[in-house]
């Protein structure tokens, strides 16, 4: 009984079964999309640490990997983030099989490279207006 419920509390951070994604980039390989915000977690003060889910939809249907699910932390006062969870997935919008998962507990930082994905994704991020 103890293992069953150690697996289901293992388990269940890394569900997709997410709330509402909500679009932010689209280009000819992928289609980018965040967790709403009022789902994000902030730290740091005025909460410019913020740590959200991002699916990525890939356009190639001849690939294996369709989609991908990120745990992201930007730290927006650094312009740097991390990665602590990232699953591949069979089809679209996380959903089919789950081809590959890392959980490094996101302890590389790295740079936003400019005119690039993740930039415009901490754009998007970092100029939002939450209340806590």
């Amino acid at each position: 009984m103890k293992k069953i419920i150690f697996l289901i509390l293992f388990i269940s951070p890394f569900t997709t079964a997410f709330g509402e994604w909500i679009k932010f980039y689209e280009d000819e390989l992928r289609i980018g999309y965040y967790e709403n915000s009022k789902d994000f977690e902030c730290f740091a003060s005025n909460c410019e640490g913020r740590s959200f889910w991002v699916l990525t939809d890939f356009k190639k249907k001849n690939q294996d990997i369709q989609s991908k699910v990120e745990k992201v932390s930007f730290y927006c006062w650094q312009r740097k983030y991390t990665v602590s969870y990232q699953a591949n997935y069979s089809k679209p919008m996380g959903k089919g099989l789950m081809l590959s998962m890392n959980s490094d507990g996101g302890l590389n930082l790295y740079p936003i490279p400019p005119n690039s994905y993740q930039d415009k994704l901490f754009e998007t991020i970092c100029n939002l207006k939450i209340n806590r």
